[in-house]
């Protein structure tokens, strides 16, 4: 199964930027890796929230894929599963032969409404707050964990 990783901006930040490379790499042990980013829109202090959201989602939704994928959004209001349940949730997935998994992740404001009803499953990482460019490195970690644990290697304690 191809992992797809769609994120509003791109990561500036070297440890960050590093953190995803070192995790991309490592998943490539087990899958094929793509990583895609579309441009943020811009926000200002008067800026309509909804606005930013449907700017995003418009260029969001350009980049998805058609078909025989599962697209999973992340967002703070979404559903919290443990490392096992991420690693049993691909596992299912894998034998569904589902081509590619794509993981979104929204910008400043978030995902916009439709990109969460165009998504199968909406995720979220945890009750905190990240920095928005740390999440792809988190998500990137997990996927990596999943995949180990999956194949019943020492990574996972």
């Amino acid at each position: 199964m191809k992992i797809s990783l769609i994120t509003v901006g791109t990561t500036k930040t070297a440890c960050f930027l590093e953190g995803e490379n070192h995790y991309i790499q490592r998943l490539r042990h087990y899958s094929a890796v793509e990583s895609k980013s579309v441009l943020p829109a811009p926000i200002k202090p008067s800026t309509d929230t909804q606005r930013v959201l449907q700017e995003e989602a418009d260029r969001i939704l350009r980049v998805l894929p058609e078909s025989n994928c599962v697209v999973i959004a992340l967002d703070r209001k979404g559903e919290s599963w443990s490392s096992l349940e991420l690693a049993d949730r691909i596992q299912e997935w894998l034998n569904r032969s589902v081509k590619r998994s794509v993981w979104i992740v929204g910008g400043a404001v978030g995902l916009g409404e439709r990109v969460i009803k165009r998504s199968d499953y909406c995720f979220s990482l945890s009750k905190m707050t990240f920095p928005h460019e740390m999440v792809p490195v988190i998500l990137l970690e997990q996927l990596y964990r999943s995949f180990t644990l999956i194949r019943g290697e020492k990574y996972h304690k």
